[in-house]
This record gives structure tokens, sequence and C-alpha cells, in this order.
């Protein structure tokens, strides 16, 4: 089993990576969509700030994620995983919220990038039909697709990938990664809130929370997790690790380099 730390460690490492436009089509597998609607913040009313008026900062929100794995070929083992998010657009580390759009990031693994892959889905109890050909990044060394799809909700999705060159097709059906115990974002920050007073409570002028914050559900060995991020309005960041199912902050850090 992977070190706990290691693992906490590079999900610090990875919550500030660059995302790019859904405007361009994307995919890379692992690690689904989307930056939380921004709202009107409300008063504080000198005592702790009500989740409800927190979650309004919110401007990333990553809220569901589905993974699939195909050995179609007998031969190399293929991978799909989906993420939903609610994302500010564009995506910026100001400390303030703007107009969020939900996309569907969705990544694939194969054995190289030599190849070229069309993605196609169908969206669950309807005939709407998505997809295009995915990208390939040569760091990660993933395929990826960004798009306009709120998957929220969605508990399994259909999906197959073709080769282009040989006109293969490889089909996966990924299931959602939460388990029964794992909590939703309003009860996370819920959870965190009480846990961060303080530090919220210092962030806050005049009844004015000044920060925004970013929320990526995360599943790892199986196990669900959430990072939160808080980002003052001069950009430095305040990044915290918790426990999916308690909402136990397990890892916390800070940084000016966001």
């Amino acid at each position: 089993m992977r070190n706990l730390f290691g693992f906490l460690s590079a999900a610090f490492r990875r919550a500030f990576l660059p995302r790019r436009s859904s405007s361009r089509a994307s995919l890379r597998f692992l690690s689904v969509c989307a930056a939380f609607p921004a709202f009107c913040l409300t008063a504080f009313c000198g005592c702790a700030k009500n989740t409800s008026d927190l979650f309004s900062r919110v401007s990333e929100l990553r809220d569901n994620v589905l993974i699939a794995e195909s050995d179609a070929d007998g031969e190399h083992d293929y991978h799909l995983c989906v993420y939903s998010y609610l994302r500010e657009q564009p995506l910026i580390s100001d400390g303030a919220t703007g107009k969020a759009e939900r996309v569907a990031e969705f990544y694939f693994t194969a054995k190289d990038g030599s190849d070229t892959y069309v993605l196609r889905y169908v969206l669950p109890g309807t005939e709407k039909e998505g997809g295009g050909e995915l990208s390939y990044d040569d760091v990660k060394r993933q395929y990826y697709l960004i798009c306009s799809e709120d998957l929220s909700d969605v508990a399994s999705l259909d999906a197959t990938v073709t080769n282009e060159k040989t006109k293969k097709e490889i089909s996966f059906h990924a299931t959602g990664a939460k388990n029964d115990k794992t909590l939703s974002p309003r009860e996370i920050l819920s959870v965190f809130e009480s846990a961060e007073n303080e530090k919220i409570s210092s962030l806050t002028t005049n009844g004015v929370f000044r920060g925004e914050i970013r929320m990526r559900l995360i599943i790892s060995e199986e196990k669900p997790y959430y990072y939160v991020g808080i980002i003052d309005e001069k950009g430095s960041t305040f990044s915290y690790l918790l426990n999916g199912e308690t909402g136990k902050i397990l890892a916390r850090r800070e940084s000016d380099d966001t």
C-alpha cells in the first residue's frame, strides 16, 4: 500500500497545476469536473460563518469521480477516469469568485501516445452523445478530453475509445468511485469550517470572507479524500487534505506560490 504521507505530499503538489481551458478538447487518466458557482456573500454577523455562505466562495469543485478499466486486447490494460467539475472561468488564483461552468474531464491511458483516439459516450437515461478526439500530454503520458457537460449526479457512464488507425474500439463502463460513507462537499466544508474557524475568521473583514475556496474529491486506493484549498487576496494558498468519510484534517500546508 502506498505510503500515506507520500500520497498527501503528491496531492498538495498537484493541487494547483495549470488547467486547460474547457474550450480546448483534452484528456488524461486518473487523478473527472468543476469550480463552484459564485454567488453574493452574506453577512458574517460576528460569529462563525454559515457554511452556505462559505460555500458561495468555492471557485472550483470536483464532486464526482468515475473509473473504468479494460483489457480489450488481452495484452494491455486501458484505463478511463472521468471527473465532474464546477469551475470558475477563467480559473484565477486571486481570492475572488466569478462565473462558474460545468465541465467534464476524461483521462485515458494506453501503452504510449503514438496513436490517435476518439472518445464517445452516451449520457445514462438519455440519447445524448458526446465526445471528441483526444489530445496527448507528453509530460503526463496520458490522453485527455475536456468538454462542457454536467456529470455531477451520474453514477455510471458507458464510453468507447476508438483507435483511428486500427479502428479498434475499447469499451468502458465507468462507475462512481465514492462509497456510501463519502461526505458531500457541503458536509465536508461544514466540518472543515468548525475545525479551521480561526483561519476563516482571520480572512474575514467586516463580515465578508476575503478569499476563494477550491475543493476536489480524490479517490486513492478506493478511499475518498477531499482537497480543500483557501486562497487569499494576495494569492497565498492554505492547503488541506481531509478524510472523505469523517472530514478529519490529515495534513495542511501553507504556500505563497500558487
